[in-house]
């Protein structure tokens, strides 16, 4: 590889993963200061126990991956595959589990290692430095690309804390 490929390898990398991770910091601050379990938003949660934000991270990306394309949509699947007790036929759906998020095998995203990293990095200082951290409008009033968008994310995220 040449030095201008070098660069513009690292170049693509770096832009190519700033909005991407953008927009779901974005989506993932709205998704954990909406979700109430037992009375509490799962921001709360994050801020009291820190340990789970590896673990919350993955799962958001599972249930909110950032592309429209679909890391949790259906995969017909090429051949019969024993999963646990469950045996899967071939040309059977299955929506995968854990997420494919970033992506497998060939084509797993290179900048997959760290986006996780990145995520945690900012969710854990988010949740660190902004403990009371919280939406500025009601729910219903954000609009997103949720739908439409190559990056799905809210169009605008009003906060405020004390």
């Amino acid at each position: 590889m040449s030095d201008q490929e070098a660069g513009l390898l690292a170049a693509s990398l770096v832009s190519g993963g700033w909005e991407s991770a953008a927009g779901a910091l974005a989506a993932f601050a709205y998704l954990t200061l909406t979700t109430i379990q037992d009375g509490t938003s799962l921001y709360a949660r994050l801020c009291a126990e820190p340990a789970l934000i590896p673990t919350a991270v993955d799962e958001l990306l599972r249930v909110a991956p950032n592309s429209v394309f679909g890391a949790t949509q259906p995969r017909r699947v090429a051949r019969d595959v024993q999963l646990g007790d469950v045996l899967v036929r071939a040309g059977e759906l299955l929506i995968p589990s854990p997420h494919l998020a970033f992506g497998s095998g060939a084509h797993i995203c290179v900048g997959a290692h760290l986006a996780r990293l990145e995520l945690q990095i900012a969710l854990q200082q988010l949740t660190q430095r902004l403990p009371s951290l919280r939406l500025a409008t009601a729910p219903e009033n954000l609009r997103g690309r949720w739908d439409a968008s190559v990056i799905r994310r809210p169009d605008t995220l009003p906060v405020t804390w004390n």
